[in-house]
């Protein structure tokens, strides 16, 4: 009927839920979630997720249970695969500041052009029992409501799988976090 208007604020990108194969592969595991679901897959060498986990770890220069990637390693790798020119669009670093509202319109800004964002936290995500050091990808978020779906790639199968939290609870239990988000020029 013309009473009935459906009105959505919710942004999503189809990113595949990916495992990492070696506890500290959060960062690489996330890049390859953020690449896939971009369909580009083509040129990451490795003909398997784990050999591909593990080719992406070694560009980071990444061993198992070794460090894990730094957040100058994750837009540099997006970048490179992407091929896109550092100057103008890209993946780079956003520190939300202190407003979890800034927070927000950096994952929606980023979904809105059509890609994921990759979130590095320290602290504690409100689905998690103990501190963690991690990367998760951002597939969708809902603007008005501030609701966050994030891909968790996490080693530990506790915690593995797509969760959702409201922004302000993830900007209240961690204590540093950067959202890495695709900016247009």
């Amino acid at each position: 009927s013309a009473d009935f208007k459906c009105n959505t604020t919710f942004l999503g990108v189809n990113v595949p839920l990916i495992k990492q194969c070696a506890n500290n592969y959060c960062g690489p595991t996330s890049v390859l979630q953020v690449l896939y679901g971009m369909n580009f897959d083509c040129s990451i060498f490795g003909d398997d997720l784990i050999e591909q986990m593990s080719t992406m770890a070694g560009y980071m220069n990444l061993t198992p249970g070794g460090n894990g990637a730094s957040y100058a390693d994750i837009h540099e790798k997006l970048n490179n695969y992407l091929e896109l020119d550092a100057q103008g669009n890209c993946y780079k670093p956003r520190w939300p500041g202190t407003d979890s509202t800034v927070a927000l319109d950096c994952i929606s800004d980023s979904l809105s052009s059509g890609y994921p964002s990759i979130l590095y936290f320290q602290g504690r995500l409100p689905n998690y029992n103990s501190f963690a050091d991690h990367y998760v990808a951002i597939v969708g978020c809902d603007y008005e409501s501030g609701l966050v779906v994030y891909s968790d790639c996490n080693y530990n199968s506790a915690y593995f799988g797509i969760h959702t939290a409201y922004i302000d609870e993830i900007y209240d239990s961690v204590s540093h976090w950067i959202v890495f988000r695709y900016l247009e020029s």
